[in-house]
């Protein structure tokens, strides 16, 4: 909500029993000021202290001048307020919005709309999963004080009341623990959202909603609401590894056709080789995709790693081949000979790679979890499509593969 300390000088005779006149140059939202902590003292003393109570009501005049009314329970200004007939009196306006029963009411509806989302997510599977804010705090607060009687869980009509609270909220958990739900200020809160099983699409649909919530209450308020937290901070990651996933990959890719393009001194069968690896990591985002599992940042790491291991196997398949039809071999002995010479050497490859990565299935977090079935399944795609899909390029391959056998 934002707090502000308003100082200003004003003559003696701007000074009611029950009112100040601020000067012109003041320019504050009157809306602001209601419940906002006033302290008047003499401008000649030295000595600090005054009279001090809360702004009831601020109202500005047809020359500009805001007119600001104090409570009626803290008596006559003009009496309490030390040394008056000094003619120059100093005011100072504290805005703290969160010692405000009408700010504090506003941030509790929000919190209450949050726990209804409980409701919209069956088994809270992807939703909120509890709200812990200023208000629970408040509100527990003052039933404790209150003798707990129910009547009092609720955010007192008076300010000073909730100043009280305040007070015995620090002095029961601590400054240090106190400043984790409002600043000194109060003029900040903290609302902890958390959240069942949190996933992208969810989380990203729930801050559109809080988003929207903040547009239609929240500003019409003068409040402006933050998003914070490891979620939050997930959420800005992962649109980032988004838009960067397919851009690494197909710079990858590229690389790894030039690579054994010059490597194999053609293009053609640089082309092949990236072909199995590039299936089975389209085929596993499809899988993620019917599944379910959410691309965070370890899962995001399967498509990098399985196009640097799979495209090996490709790559000794393919050589295999390219050296047979340069002995003299006919196209299916070349396959046939292939198959049984490197094929097995690949397949043992694949599974010693595929069972490595297999035992991040077995990590207690989730993330790990996923990413070594990720892995895994990617790594067998990569396998079938490199024996099954690349003889079927290779036997159709034109002409004699490279140039002619070493003596």
């Amino acid at each position: 909500t934002g707090a502000e300390t308003i100082e200003f000088v004003v003559d003696e005779t701007d000074v009611d029993h029950r009112s100040v006149v601020l000067p012109v140059d003041v320019a504050v939202d009157p809306a602001r000021l209601v419940h906002a902590h006033i302290n008047v003292v003499d401008a000649t003393a030295e000595r600090r202290g005054g009279w001090v109570t809360w702004v009831e009501s601020a109202v500005r005049r047809d020359d500009g001048r805001l007119v600001v009314g104090t409570s009626n329970r803290a008596g006559s200004l003009r009496v309490g307020a030390p040394a008056l007939e000094g003619g120059r009196v100093r005011c100072t306006i504290e805005i703290r919005p969160l010692l405000a029963p009408a700010a504090l009411r506003v941030i509790g509806n929000l919190e209450t709309w949050l726990e209804m989302r409980r409701d919209e997510t069956p088994g809270g599977v992807g939703g909120v999963g509890g709200v812990l804010g200023p208000i629970d705090f408040l509100t527990t607060t003052s039933f404790i004080v209150g003798k707990r009687d129910p009547e009092t869980r609720r955010i007192p009509d008076d300010p000073a009341r909730v100043h009280f609270l305040w007070q015995q909220h620090e002095r029961i958990r601590g400054s240090r623990r106190a400043r984790q739900i409002v600043d000194d200020e109060k003029g900040s809160a903290l609302i902890a959202v958390f959240l069942e099983q949190a996933n992208y699409r969810d989380t990203a649909r729930l801050l559109a909603d809080v988003r929207d919530y903040e547009e239609r209450h929240l500003a019409p308020a003068g409040m402006t609401l933050s998003f914070a937290g490891d979620v939050a901070v997930s959420q800005a990651l992962i649109a980032a590894i988004v838009t960067t996933q397919v851009r690494s990959l197909l710079v990858s890719l590229l690389v790894i056709v030039a690579l054994t393009t010059i490597l194999g001194r053609s293009l053609r069968w640089g082309i092949a080789c990236v072909v199995p690896c590039a299936g089975a990591v389209l085929v596993t985002f499809a899988v993620m995709g019917w599944t379910g599992t959410p691309l965070g940042v370890a899962t995001s790491m399967f498509a990098g790693m399985v196009l640097g291991i799979g495209v090996d196997y490709a790559i000794h398949l393919v050589e295999r081949f390219r050296r047979m039809r340069r002995a003299g071999r006919d196209p299916d002995e070349a396959i046939d000979d292939a198959a049984s010479v490197a094929g097995r050497a690949i397949v043992i490859d694949a599974v010693t790679v595929g069972l490595g990565f297999g035992v991040l299935v077995c990590s207690q977090v989730p993330a790990d979890a996923r990413l070594g079935g990720l892995a895994v399944v990617c790594i067998a795609t990569c396998l079938v499509a490199t024996l099954a899909l690349l003889p079927v390029i290779m036997r159709h391959a034109p002409g004699p593969a490279g140039r002619p056998p070493e003596p």
